[in-house]
């Protein structure tokens, strides 16, 4: 089984993916929890829900090295489990990885579907294709209180333009769901 649980900056993916691990673990499946090196917003070895809350976590490397890492600890602690936050960080060729993981244990991953100019993001386009599951979130827009579906990133004050780097790990300093007709498109700046 797969499940993806997507959605815009502050639309609860991490809690969510946190409250399935939880649950899980209280119902005696063992769980194992995984999260990319380049999120260290609050730690780097824990998962935290915006409101402090936190899990461990094992951190990988956003690459093909990170990949055979987490292979090797999913063989060796036989999770029923796994669930892995920011998933967006992660290579668009995980989906084979995760595919082969869900024969022997169930998967659950969160990300953001969509990056700050409003392009989808391929690694979670490329899971939800063989999803079992799909858990589409929304945040409310910052702008209007309407339904955000969508991320605007705002650095030093200015809205981030097209050439920006498209990765960013950040949080309410870099980040704001707002609802489509709030969000500011790149497109504005050129």
């Amino acid at each position: 089984m797969i499940k993806v649980i997507c959605g815009p900056m502050f639309s609860g993916k991490t809690k969510e993916i946190l409250r399935l691990a939880e649950e899980a673990e209280a119902s005696g499946r063992k769980t194992k929890l995984f999260k990319p090196f380049i999120d260290k917003r609050y730690s780097k070895a824990l998962v935290y829900y915006h409101n402090g809350k936190r899990l461990r976590a094992s951190v990988l490397q956003t690459n093909e090295k990170g990949l055979e890492r987490m292979k090797r600890i999913v063989k060796h602690a036989k999770p029923n489990l796994i669930c892995i936050d920011e998933i967006h960080f992660f290579p668009p060729d995980i989906f084979t990885t995760l595919n082969e993981m869900s024969s022997y244990t169930d998967v659950v991953v969160a990300g953001l579907d969509m990056d700050f100019k409003g392009d989808k993001f391929e690694t979670v386009e490329n899971i939800i294709k063989i999803a079992d599951e799909v858990k589409q979130l929304k945040a409310v827009c910052v702008v209007c209180g309407g339904e955000a579906t969508m991320t605007q990133r705002i650095t030093n004050n200015k809205f981030s333009v097209d050439d920006d780097p498209r990765l960013l790990a950040g949080s309410k300093e870099s980040y704001e769901p707002r609802c489509e007709r709030c969000h500011i498109s790149t497109k504005v700046f050129k």
